[in-house]
C-alpha cells in the first residue's frame, strides 16, 4: 500500500513539474508577456490574443504529463493494476478543471480537449509500462 501511495505522489510531482515546464517554455516560445495574476482584464486580453499554437502546446503538455504520470506510477508501484495510473490521471483532471475555474478565459475547445485528455493519456502510460514489464519478465 505504501509503495502505491509513493508511486502516485512521485508521478503527480513529476506530472506537475512537466506541466509547469511546458507552461514556462510556452511563455518563451509564444512570447507571452509577464502579467499580474490578479488582473483579470489583462489575463482575459492575453488569452484572447494567444495563437492557437500556444493552446495546442498547452494541451501537448497536459497529454505528456498525464502519459508520463501513468507510466511512472505503474513502474514504481510494480503492479499490473491500473489504479495508480488512473488515480494520477484523475488528480490531473481535477487540477485541470480547477485551473479552468480559476482562469476562466481559456477557449471552450481547449477546456473540452484537456478534460478528455487526462484519463486516456494516463491509461496509455499504464499500458506502455505494463507492456514493458511483461516483455522484461
Amino acid at each position: 500500500m505504501a509503495k502505491r501511495i509513493f508511486s502516485i505522489v512521485v508521478a503527480l510531482l513529476v506530472s506537475m513539474a512537466i506541466i509547469m515546464g511546458f507552461e514556462q517554455l510556452g511563455g518563451l516560445l509564444f512570447k507571452t508577456p509577464a502579467i499580474d495574476p490578479k488582473d483579470n482584464k489583462t489575463i482575459s486580453d492575453m488569452m484572447q490574443h494567444m495563437p492557437i499554437a500556444a493552446f495546442l502546446w498547452l494541451l501537448l503538455g497536459y497529454a505528456v504529463s498525464s502519459f508520463l504520470g501513468g507510466l511512472i506510477a505503474t513502474f514504481i508501484s510494480g503492479r499490473k493494476q491500473s489504479q495508480p495510473a488512473m488515480i494520477v490521471g484523475a488528480f490531473l483532471l481535477v487540477g485541470g478543471i480547477m485551473n479552468f475555474i480559476m482562469i476562466p478565459y481559456h477557449p471552450i475547445w481547449v477546456m473540452i480537449t484537456a478534460v478528455l485528455l487526462f484519463i486516456p493519456c494516463a491509461w496509455l502510460g499504464y499500458l506502455v509500462a505494463k507492456k514493458k514489464k511483461e516483455t522484461a519478465a
